[in-house]
């Protein structure tokens, strides 16, 4: 649990960010001294004020009381693993990708960091309709589709909960289409690190990509065809949402008929440095660039098993990263080419990690060639932050992003 001081630090944190605002209220009468003159007055406060307090609370640990304990409950969910329940809050407990089915190669990539395959249930929370006796996890109809979401928030922060910031947007399009009436939410293993909890790494990279796999496995179980998944990810679930599209290709799963990502995480260490990088230009727009620049994220993700010029030459962590080799970035996305699946990214164009999305969606236009091309949509926001759609100061805007997606969902459905 945390500590009074931690509770102090982090009021310090808010106190002194809100302190600003007259300050940001005078400067920002004038449109050229906004981070983006297109935006208005209003936004660009409010902007500010996040970025003050993530550029304050996350390198120096301030804000560690957000970062919830590792879990010690889901046998105190009282649930069968994999069976439907009548839960309120649509909690359902999966089974663990298996050994057998993850394969060893993935499966000494996890040993580096501890990580044992198959001995973590997975969380997860069903959302929209139930059956006739109102249990949620029930088996898929004849040719149901379903939306299958991982939330974002560094790897450090949020759930696949009610209450999920990250997963707004998911709920958002769930709203929007007739496609789905089913959405599963993911609520992958955190990976836990911060300085002012003290905590040693845990739950370290792959454990939330075997988590996501284990959620895919759960709804083929249940009957979902593959071609008849959804697959949505924001930032850190966007990147796990790639990722997964990649393990199924090396396992030979089918992948997804859609798949969509919304401000990728592709590169965590920011490697495409530089002047005229978007993680300079772009660091005054970009709430997310503490999370980004801090390497607090990165350092929780990559675990002790992996330095940090490591996870930055690795494909399953940073995708869209400049120093990965071609060798092995080269043919890593032409599963995204196969059977009925087909790609969006939806990036921001203020956003300090943009550079990133532009690698990775270069990777995946090179591997699907000029024949399949047309199986990728990118759309970029001018102006627009990190995850855009998930914030109501984020409008209209938001709702044309949401509108793009559902379109796209729906066309060949």
């Amino acid at each position: 649990m945390p500590h009074r001081v931690d509770y102090l630090n982090a009021a310090g944190v808010f106190v002194r960010s809100v302190a600003r605002i007259p300050y940001w209220s005078l400067l920002y009468i004038s449109p050229s001294k906004r981070p983006r003159p297109t935006w208005s007055w209003f936004r660009a406060v409010v902007h500010a004020l996040v970025l003050a307090i993530y550029s304050d609370g996350i390198p120096t640990g301030r804000l560690g009381i957000f970062i919830p304990d590792p879990p010690n409950g889901i046998d105190e969910l009282h649930v069968n693993i994999g069976q439907p329940n009548k839960r309120k809050d649509g909690a359902i407990v999966v089974p663990a990708a298996s050994l057998e089915k993850v394969g060893s190669e993935f499966a000494e990539l996890a040993a580096r960091n501890g990580v044992r395959v198959g001995d973590a249930p997975v969380l997860g929370y069903w959302y929209g309709t139930r059956d006739a006796v109102g249990r949620v996890g029930y088996p898929a109809g004849v040719d149901e589709r379903v939306h299958l979401n991982i939330h974002g928030g560094g790897h450090l922060y949020d759930t696949g909960g009610r209450g999920s910031y990250a997963s707004h947007w998911a709920h958002r399009i769930r709203s929007q289409t007739q496609v789905f009436t089913r959405l599963f939410n993911v609520d992958y293993r955190l990976s836990l690190r911060h300085p002012s909890r003290a905590k040693a790494h845990t739950n370290p990279f792959p454990a939330a990509i075997l988590d996501c796999f284990g959620a895919y496995l759960y709804l083929i179980d249940l009957g979902f065809k593959p071609e008849n998944i959804i697959l949505t990810g924001d930032s850190a679930g966007a990147n796990l949402a790639l990722t997964l599209t990649h393990l199924l290709s090396t396992v030979n799963v089918a992948l997804p008929g859609r798949v969509v990502v919304l401000s990728p995480a592709a590169d965590w260490t920011l490697s495409h440095s530089g002047p005229a990088s978007t993680a300079v230009t772009c660091a005054g727009s970009d709430y997310a660039y503490a999370f980004f620049a801090s390497l607090e994220c990165a350092d929780a993700l990559r675990g002790e098993g992996f330095t940090l010029e490591e996870m930055s030459r690795n494909m399953w962590m940073c995708p869209g990263g400049r120093d990965v080799p071609v060798s092995q970035s080269k043919g890593w996305f032409t599963g995204l080419g196969t059977g009925r699946t087909r790609t969006m990214i939806l990036a921001g164009g203020a956003e300090s990690s943009l550079d990133g999305m532009h690698c990775l969606r270069n990777r995946i236009l090179a591997d699907l060639g000029t024949e399949k091309a047309d199986r990728l949509v990118y759309w970029e926001e001018p102006d627009a932050t990190h995850d855009w759609p998930n914030f109501p100061i984020w409008e209209p805007e938001g709702a044309r992003a949401i509108r793009m997606v559902t379109d796209f969902i729906e066309q060949g459905f």
